[in-house]
């Protein structure tokens, strides 16, 4: 049986690589936190770095944990838990994988350049 891969499945398989239970918790924690201490500090944010603050901070943990899903490939192809994800079960390729990963560490470096210098390198270290 061939089967054909959708648009959207395909989106899916990269939605997947990305771990978004993982990213979506760390997106909420970086939000939070810079939304108190810009309360507590008395700072206005214009809405422009908070957009830029979330899609950063959603980038780079996505970033993170799709070059760990390339990096851990052959572990996870012998693991019965993870045997099914993306990269190990042949739905992406690791080549792809590593590309895309790049691509989200570059949109997140981008969005921490634009808040300021400190954000960048922070991002960077991170």
């Amino acid at each position: 049986m061939i089967r054909t891969l959708t648009v959207r499945n395909r989106f899916k398989n990269y939605y997947e690589l990305t771990k978004p239970k993982i990213w979506y918790l760390l997106v909420f924690t970086a939000f939070t936190a810079a939304l108190t201490a810009s309360l507590l500090f008395n700072i206005n944010v214009p809405p422009w770095q908070w957009i830029l603050l979330l899609v950063g901070v959603a980038a780079g943990s996505a970033a993170a944990d799709t070059i760990t899903g390339y990096n851990d490939r052959d572990l996870d192809a012998i693991m019965d838990r993870t045997k099914n994800r993306p990269i190990p079960s042949g739905r992406i390729s690791p080549r792809n994988a590593l590309i895309f990963g790049f691509v989200l560490t570059g949109i997140s470096l981008i969005c921490a350049w634009l808040i300021n210098y400190l954000a960048f390198a922070l991002m960077a270290f991170g």
